[in-house]
């Protein structure tokens, strides 16, 4: 009865390991191709780059580079494709947790990770006109 329970509590305890591990957002870095300092537009909200920023898993994020926010800049943006690599979370899941555990991580997106969480906006200053 002790081991039933046991192994009931493990199963439980591990449901959704890299939903609990991972989350559904990663922080990743995001800089300019100049190293020069901008104000992006993250899926709406206003961040300062270079910066650490947290991003969804299992979405994809666009920054922009707008004008009206950086004067003597290109409008420019990148895309960051969501659901770029399978987490290492999520098979020790499938493993310990079974379908019900697997099913929570690719429900929420915790089965997913950046494989490189540094990316890289092209800024690109407005050549003056002569």
């Amino acid at each position: 009865m002790r081991k039933i329970l046991g192994l009931t509590l493990a199963l439980v305890f591990f449901t959704g390991c890299a939903t609990i591990s991972n989350q559904m957002s990663q922080r990743v870095a995001i800089g300019t191709n100049t190293g020069d300092a901008v104000t992006a537009d993250i899926n709406g909200q206003k961040v300062m780059l270079p910066a650490s920023v947290k991003i969804s898993r299992s979405n994809d994020t666009v920054v922009k580079i707008l004008p009206v926010d950086n004067p003597g800049y290109e409008a420019t943006q990148l895309v960051i494709v969501g659901k770029q690599e399978v987490s290492l979370w999520f098979w020790g899941n499938i493993l310990w947790g079974g379908t019900s555990g697997s099913l929570t991580d690719w429900l929420t997106g915790g089965m997913w990770q950046y494989s490189n969480p540094n990316f890289v906006v092209p800024v690109k200053k407005v050549e003056k006109k002569k």
